[in-house]
């Protein structure tokens, strides 16, 4: 029987292979091919200035924010928009977004235990003079840009959206959310009966995103 014999030259070349094929299946997934601004998320806002703007309903405010959407990833994006009045800015779109009510903050606890008592019974007691935070009224958050009929944009990679937000849309009691999804190739044939279920993905965005002096200005609404 013929027995093959291995030089170290032909071990060399062999783990240098290895290493090759293993490196090339690490950079294909690493994150930094994802986004293009590694410092940045993969989807988020700037602001682009404040002024005054042409109110979509009776109880908006003139005072609007306009921000610019950034697709700050290597796969196109689907943001759903609508038309947007005269007079307004170029390039702007209507972005449909919704204001949320922010969820209601946990009051601090202490926890009170006595050596003799097992950690499974410790008694927890609210701290005095903490009154409950009472949850926002539906009827206080004002409706946002959500619409059974309108168009979608889709900002190709590095790409941009320029819309704008009345002021009073900003509050410490709430927040928006602007869904986004990815724009993938669509698939073909008859859809998999056995396949379900879909991610989904907001952009979350409040009062606290916006710099101290631009919160400022908004008081005036």
């Amino acid at each position: 029987m013929l027995k093959k014999i291995y030089s170290p030259l032909t071990c060399l070349l062999t783990l240098l292979c290895a290493g090759a094929v293993c490196a090339q299946t690490q950079k294909a997934h690493t994150p930094t091919d994802f986004v293009i601004n590694r410092n940045r998320p993969f989807v988020y806002l700037k602001i682009d200035h404040v002024g005054q703007g042409e109110p979509r309903s009776e109880d908006e405010p003139a005072l609007r924010v306009w921000l610019r959407l950034v697709n700050n990833c290597r796969v196109p994006i689907i943001v759903r928009t609508f038309g947007v009045p005269e007079g307004s800015p170029k390039y702007e779109q209507g972005v449909m977004y919704e204001v949320i009510a922010n969820p209601p903050v946990p009051l601090p606890v202490v926890l009170m235990g006595s050596r003799s008592v097992p950690e499974r019974t410790t008694e927890v007691s609210i701290q005095e003079n903490q009154a409950p935070q009472t949850q926002t009224r539906s009827e206080e958050i004002p409706n946002g840009y959500m619409f059974h009929v309108g168009s979608f944009q889709s900002p190709a990679p590095g790409e941009q959206v320029l819309f704008s937000v009345p002021a009073n849309h900003f509050d410490s009691r709430w927040h928006l959310e602007i869904p986004v999804e990815f724009d993938l190739p669509k698939g073909k044939g008859p859809r998999d009966l056995n396949i379900g279920g879909l991610p989904k993905m907001v952009v979350d965005y409040s009062l606290w995103d916006l710099s101290p002096e631009i919160r400022k200005e908004l008081e005036k609404k």
